[in-house]
This record gives C-alpha cells, sequence and structure tokens, in this order.
C-alpha cells in the first residue's frame, strides 16, 4: 500500500506543528513554575563538538554555561538548557538572573535566555511550510 505523497507531507506537518504547540505549552508552564529569582553565575562553559560534520566542513561546537546559584543553603549546579554556537557568549564568571521554581529548585530559566518558546514557534512554522508543502503535492 503506497502513501500518497499529499498525505505523507500532511501527516509530517501535523506532527511537527503539534510539537511546536507541545513546546509552547511546556515552556509557558515551566515560566509559570519559576517565579522566585536568584543571581547566578557562570562556574563552566562545556565544549560539544558536533561530530556529524563530514570531512569537508568545519565541525562546529556547542558552548553550554553551567550555572550555580544558591537557593535556601543549597548550591544549584546546572546547565539551564541553553547553547550557543558563539564562543564568546558564555563566559565564566558572568552573571545573569535566573527565575526558579521554589519547590524544585533545580527547574530554572535564565532571564532572556531560555523558555523554549522560540523553538516551539520554529517547530510551529516549519510544520506549516510542510503543510503547505502538502497542498502542493496535490
Amino acid at each position: 500500500m503506497k502513501m500518497e505523497p499529499f498525505v505523507a507531507y500532511l501527516l509530517v506537518g501535523i506532527v511537527i506543528v503539534l510539537l511546536g504547540f507541545l513546546s509552547i505549552r511546556k515552556g509557558s508552564q515551566k515560566k509559570h513554575r519559576c517565579t522566585a529569582t536568584a543571581s547566578a553565575m557562570i562556574v563552566e562553559v562545556q565544549v560539544e563538538k558536533d561530530e556529524v560534520a563530514s570531512e569537508n566542513t568545519r565541525k562546529k561546537h556547542a558552548y553550554t554555561p553551567i550555572y550555580e546559584f544558591v537557593v535556601n543553603g543549597n548550591v544549584i549546579q546546572k546547565d539551564g538548557g541553553i547553547y550557543s554556537h558563539n564562543k564568546r557568549e558564555f563566559n565564566v564568571g558572568d552573571t545573569a538572573t535566573v527565575k526558579y521554581n521554589p519547590d524544585k529548585p533545580e527547574e530554572f530559566l535564565v532571564n532572556g535566555k531560555s523558555g523554549g518558546k522560540s523553538f516551539g514557534i520554529a517547530l510551529l512554522l516549519f510544520g506549516l511550510v510542510i503543510i503547505a508543502i502538502a497542498f502542493t503535492q496535490r
């Protein structure tokens, strides 16, 4: 049984749109849970190489800052769920304000940096483009 290109593109587009909505919703829920603020410092910047790069392309690196802050005498040290390909964006010693979940301080957002909303919007738009492509296959 062969699936028509229209149906295949439509299904893939719908799944991606749904993932976009779920990502936006998850980020919104996290934002509502993270109500307390603290000052955090970058104590480490982890570097990961993109192993997918071919021989002819430059390998990309992802830089992930590890934040440290104190809540009720407990030291929280964790990445903020963000990264950059720009080596100079995060530096050890830089500070940022974080909003954390008072019930679970390990769950936090870096003000102005994290939240997942832009990723969800990108998924949503990508899914809509695939759905539009589906209708050109009809």
